[in-house]
Order: structure tokens, then C-alpha cells, then sequence
């Protein structure tokens, strides 16, 4: 890299992208810093390797769709904690027809068993909508996920970038400081979930599925070279430490104050 540094590139999964180099991340997120510098793919490596194999047998199943919406998962970013703060009581535990539900107790590490992983892709699959708020990091693997479900996407994860190249109409984006107001935004559009699931669907086999998804990286590495501008790399390298510790201030002050919104 010290040598050829105008040939390398950076593809990560990981939810703290560093934007060191050029990169194609899936949890790309909008920085000044990142703009022609990122592409954004989905989760192609832990997808093969760690996927969850009931929702690819649950994908082309009919299922009563018992939910309007739901949600299970740890309460790992910001927007989570208010999505279960001001909807979990309200679910289908209690008086309503979707199911918010963390899985911080029943999964206290990151790993999840074969029934959990099965319980998990039924509950999705009995959705109309799936949401999808950010985690750790900006994206989540439930968007895709979803998707192979014919299951309509909810993304509240507001610095997330989507994959170019596609129409994400069929997906629901909600600001993450518009939680408190989830239920009203997608009950508008309870009807239209057939056909967002079907487009959905048809975005992950054209994009995503496994014998689409190398051609879909070669096209995000593809358009974020041939966009690299040398010396103002060679610039973003120099000033780099200010950057990354421009960005850990920033995180500090999101934990420090949860109204901050960089």
C-alpha cells in the first residue's frame, strides 16, 4: 500500500468504516470526507458465510402475514433503544398487530442458536414490513434479508448511503429522530406492502443473490476507481489522524449528548 497506494482499495463489512482508502462498505454512511471515496454493497462475505439459512427455505414459502410490521434484535445503536423505549409494550405482547422485541437478554453474545435463527425468519416472513433500523453500524443485514423475503424494508438509519444503481422506492425510509412517529408512517402505507415486497424481491435476485452478487461488487469497484483522484488521495492520507480524531469526537459527543446530531 506505502508503494502502489493509487491501486489499493479497502472492502469492508465492518460497521466502523475507517475511509483510510478508497472503499466499498456496507455500512457506508454520508461524510464530507467520503464523498467519490465510497461505494456502499451489501453483505456479500458474512452473508456466505454466516447467512441465516432459514430465511433463503423461508423466502419462496406462503405465510400468513400476521404482522404489519416487526422487529427483533439487540439494542445496539441509539434509534433501537428509542424504537423499543417508545413500541415494544405496544406489539403484539401487547394490544397491537407488529412485534418490537430485543434480543439483548435471550442473546447476550452475537451469535444466535438454530431455533432462535429459525424463530427469527418466521417472524420476518409473517411481516408485511421489516424494520431496519442501524446497529453498530449504519446498515444491517436484515435489509437484505428482508428483501429475500418479499418482505418491504423500513430503513431508519438516516447517515446510510444505499447501493447506486438501484431504485430503493419500494423501501420505506423513515429519519431516525421520526421513531416516535414509526407506527402512523408505515400504517400509511399498509396497503402497498404486496407490491413493495415484490419489487423488494425482485432488487435482491437481480442484485444480491448469490449468482448476481459478484457482478454487483465488480460495479461498485468499478465506478469508485475510476473516480480516484491521486494527489487529492495523497491529501486525505496526510491529514488523516485529524480526521479520525475529528470522528471520535463526534462519537464521544453522541454518547455524552444524545441530541447531537453531526
Amino acid at each position: 500500500m506505502r508503494r502502489y497506494p493509487e491501486k489499493c482499495i479497502c472492502i469492508s463489512e465492518w460497521d466502523k468504516p475507517s475511509f483510510f482508502l478508497p472503499s466499498v462498505y456496507a455500512s457506508n454512511e454520508q461524510r464530507w470526507y467520503a464523498d467519490g471515496r465510497a461505494e456502499t454493497s451489501h453483505y456479500l462475505l458474512s452473508g456466505r458465510a454466516y447467512g441465516n439459512e432459514w430465511v433463503t427455505r423461508f423466502a419462496q414459502a406462503s405465510v400468513d402475514k400476521r404482522y404489519l410490521y416487526s422487529f427483533i434484535g439487540k439494542s445496539s445503536s441509539r434509534v433501537r433503544k428509542r424504537l423499543f423505549r417508545n413500541h415494544m409494550d405496544q406489539g403484539a405482547g401487547g394490544q397491537g398487530d407488529f412485534l418490537i422485541e430485543a434480543s439483548d437478554q435471550a442473546v447476550p453474545h452475537f451469535t444466535y442458536d438454530e431455533d432462535q435463527r429459525r424463530r427469527y425468519a418466521e417472524i420476518l416472513g409473517a411481516s408485511k414490513y421489516a424494520l431496519c433500523p442501524r446497529g453498530w453500524g449504519t446498515s444491517s443485514v436484515r435489509l437484505f434479508e428482508a428483501c429475500e423475503m418479499s418482505v418491504a424494508p423500513v430503513i431508519l438509519a438516516g447517515r446510510w448511503v444505499p447501493v447506486r444503481g438501484i431504485d430503493w422506492t419500494f423501501a420505506i425510509f423513515v429519519g431516525e429522530k421520526h421513531v416516535s412517529d414509526l407506527d402512523r408512517i408505515v400504517r400509511a402505507h399498509e396497503a402497498e406492502w404486496a407490491e413493495r415486497g415484490q419489487r423488494a424481491r425482485q432488487t435482491f435476485a437481480a442484485h444480491f443473490a448469490k449468482d448476481r452478487a459478484a457482478q454487483s461488487l465488480a460495479a461498485a469497484i468499478s465506478r469508485l476507481t475510476s473516480g480516484v483522484n491521486p494527489k487529492l488521495e495523497a491529501r486525505y492520507r496526510r491529514a488523516y489522524p485529524l480526521i479520525h480524531l475529528f470522528r471520535a469526537a463526534q462519537e464521544r459527543f453522541r454518547k455524552w449528548f444524545p441530541a447531537y446530531q453531526p
